[in-house]
């Protein structure tokens, strides 16, 4: 008896190592990912077609705004649900009352005609993407620990500035909403200037 209850507690030191020494990789994981892909270029060369209520948008282009949110979208993701994320997006995307900010949502899905009729969302504050061969994943060389980060803030140039999804992670949120305030704030100064 004694030696069952000895055991029993060894074992459960030795589940609580394991737990928090693969919490720790994943952290340093994690931390290796952003720390590699920051300043990396998004490349947008591989075809695409913009989903709008009524249209395609065949072989478009991604939107030239200075900041965009880009969000790989999971394709299992249900056309109900997407529609949800997307409302959300265009709601975080007006928060910041300026015509700088676009999210642009890559969507996967073979059933197009099911998503398209569920969008509803303002074209100039989000922007969704059909990625008809999934290519946007291949063209990438952005490090993705566990496939965990599909959300990256770009610049103008398509840069990555941070990563993480604002909408569904809320420590996430905060940083990125502080960064791109600082940035409208920087093109509103530079406007006043020129």
């Amino acid at each position: 008896m004694i030696w069952r209850k000895l055991l029993n507690s060894l074992l459960l030191v030795l589940f609580t190592l394991v737990i928090t020494s693969c919490n720790k990789f994943e952290i340093i994981q994690l931390k290796l990912a952003v720390k590699c892909n920051i300043g990396k270029k998004i490349d947008f060369s591989w075809q695409m077609n913009q989903l709008l209520p009524d249209t395609v948008i065949y072989n478009c282009s991604i939107t030239d705004k200075p900041i965009v949110i880009v969000s790989q979208v999971n394709r299992l993701l249900c056309p109900e649900c997407l529609n949800n994320y997307l409302k959300a997006a265009q709601r975080y995307v007006s928060s910041f009352n300026s015509d700088s900010v676009c999210f642009v949502a890559i969507v996967a899905s073979k059933d197009i005609s099911r998503i398209q009729s569920n969008i509803e969302v303002d074209p100039n504050k989000v922007q969704v993407i059909h990625d008809i061969n999934e290519d946007f994943k291949k063209y990438q060389r952005i490090i993705q620990p566990n496939g965990m980060w599909n959300v990256f803030l770009l610049d103008k140039d398509r840069k990555v500035l941070l990563m993480g999804d604002p909408l569904t992670q809320s420590k996430v949120k905060p940083l990125y909403t502080t960064f791109i305030q600082e940035r409208i704030d920087g093109f509103e100064r530079t406007q006043d200037d020129n």
